[in-house]
């Protein structure tokens, strides 16, 4: 059972980082959006990981062994509400498409996760949401009740929140938002009934991919010659910024085409254009910062946007 479980972390966690490099090639790093996926990504590889250092020092009474798995189990325990918090994020950024609504996450979840903090680390010397006995096997502690019930309201708010505001999202979006949690919550239900699976932070693995496949994916848009952004994209950043704007920031945006373009093309042929183009990219790159926003909005017309 021990070695079943940790291999599932482990195909698990391959999948997260095969989805995190497949976005970060293209998706732009300054998107909150991505930013709060990413956090999501990798704090579900955390709790895979200790998850699984958690079920192989099971049952090991060295001093070691028990001083890894108190650390472990803690992190675990204060993880899941974190995640849930940063999926509440997730929700709010896509409903309002700004951090304004953040500051109600907070105050929603932020004294449940205090709550959870402060009885993870008392459990480790007490009875409270788990107890790990002399031979370094964790137990339910008689408090255990209070994880599930929060991350469970946390969840039911944030679906509730979904449908009052559907009128505000895609319809793929607003499907992909509402199923997000489904697995994961079948899941931690046959997990709370059958104490010895370990199907909950797998079964997240599958509703990040919901995510990735109907909601993530349309930011990888990149264009296919240059390797910059495209129109879609360009059109979301235009969109997020003006929604995001800060009055100690200055944006500024540079529009550029290539002068005879279309006499490039018909003197020397497509592929010298396409050469031409990929030259201009590459001066672009050269001129602005990393970080800076280049896309490509027409055959020969892109945009530069600097903050």
């Amino acid at each position: 059972m021990v070695l079943e479980s940790v291999q599932t972390n482990l195909i698990s966690i391959l999948i997260l980082l095969i989805i995190y490099f497949s976005l970060i090639k293209h998706a732009h790093k300054k998107y909150y959006l991505n930013k709060i996926f990413y956090i999501l990504l990798w704090s579900n590889i955390t709790i895979l990981a200790f998850d699984s250092i958690a079920v192989y020092l099971s049952g090991d009474t060295s001093l070691l062994a028990r001083a890894l798995m108190m650390f472990s189990i803690s992190i675990y325990y204060i993880l899941q509400l974190i995640i849930v918090m940063f999926w509440m994020f997730y929700i709010t950024f896509n409903v309002e498409q700004n951090m304004r609504a953040f500051k109600y996450v907070v105050l929603v979840a932020g004294p449940l996760l205090t709550v959870q903090i402060m009885y993870t680390l008392l459990s480790l010397n007490g009875n409270y949401l788990f107890y790990i006995d002399q031979n370094n096997v964790v137990f339910r502690g008689e408090l255990f009740f209070l994880s599930p019930l929060f991350s469970f309201s946390l969840v039911l708010i944030s679906l509730v929140y979904v449908l009052l505001n559907r009128f505000k999202l895609k319809k793929t979006d607003f499907w992909a938002l509402l199923v997000f949690p489904i697995p994961t919550v079948i899941a931690a239900i046959l997990q709370l009934i059958y104490q010895n699976l370990n199907l909950m932070w797998p079964s997240m693995v599958l509703s990040i991919l919901i995510v990735y496949i109907y909601i993530q994916s349309r930011m990888t848009n990149t264009d296919a010659l240059t390797g910059v952004y495209n129109r879609r994209e360009y059109e979301y950043q235009i969109a997020y910024r003006l929604n995001n704007r800060h009055q100690n920031k200055v944006i500024s945006g540079i529009m550029i085409d290539i002068n005879d373009f279309k006499q490039i093309n018909d003197d020397y042929c497509h592929r010298v254009g396409d050469v031409a183009l990929v030259q201009l990219v590459e001066i672009l790159r050269n001129s602005v910062r990393k970080d800076d926003f280049i896309a490509r909005i027409g055959g020969d017309e892109f945009v530069v946007i600097i903050e």
